[in-house]
């Protein structure tokens, strides 16, 4: 069975009620058609704070039944929330701690080699998502410098010859969007997390 997405979705229908994405319509197909009035302030900070509402609540029930945060689900919740608590947005201390634990241990083994074997010498997806989440959300307290310093080893270990990064190495039953979108995606990603290491003279060569 192919694992649901309800986290990303519900992150997405939050981000359009955040922009004031409404519904329109027209009676006449012909006629351009125009967006609703612009909703107040306080209906956006309804919406979003209902979105996170959800969020937490499925993510727990997530946990509750697979016992492991995905590459995704404890991820991006953990993004949420964080970058919610960042605007002002009120988030239980100890919720947000306790997601970003159980999200952490997805990172325990950042360090080792690449693993050669077909399906397991994919680049780590939480990884990625949390690097980029760290400059996302500069107040963030989810990952350390130093695991962000382990990360950036990581990604160097697992580009590709071609300088790609390769969502394409997980098995084709785990390949589900909108996760593992592409590898032009994750090589998208990549390069986010990796800019601020970059050197700060651009005519420095890059050591091997």
């Amino acid at each position: 069975m192919v694992p649901r997405s309800s986290t990303c979705l519900a992150m997405t229908a939050v981000c359009l009620l955040a922009f004031g994405v409404r519904p329109c319509r027209s009676d006449d197909p012909r006629k351009p058609v125009s967006f609703q009035a612009d909703p107040t302030p306080q209906q956006v900070r309804k919406a979003v704070e209902q979105g996170l509402a959800f969020l937490v609540k499925d993510a727990l029930k997530w946990r509750k039944e697979r016992t492991c945060a995905t590459c995704h689900h404890g991820t991006m919740t953990v993004w949420a929330l964080s970058k919610a608590k960042s605007q002002g947005f009120p988030v239980v201390p100890e919720t947000l701690a306790d997601m970003t634990k159980w999200t952490r241990e997805r990172l325990k083994n950042i360090d080792k080699p690449r693993d050669k074997r077909p399906g397991w010498n994919m680049v780590s997806t939480p990884a990625v998502y949390l690097a980029v989440m760290s400059q996302a959300v500069p107040k963030q307290e989810a990952v350390s410098s130093a695991e962000i310093k382990h990360i950036v080893g990581h990604l160097t270990r697992h580009q590709e010859a071609n300088g790609s990064w390769a969502w394409s190495l997980a098995p084709a039953a785990n390949r589900y969007p909108p996760v593992f979108e592409s590898d032009e995606v994750v090589t998208l990603l990549a390069y986010l997390a990796l800019e601020p290491h970059l050197p700060v003279d651009p005519m420095e060569k890059s050591r091997p």
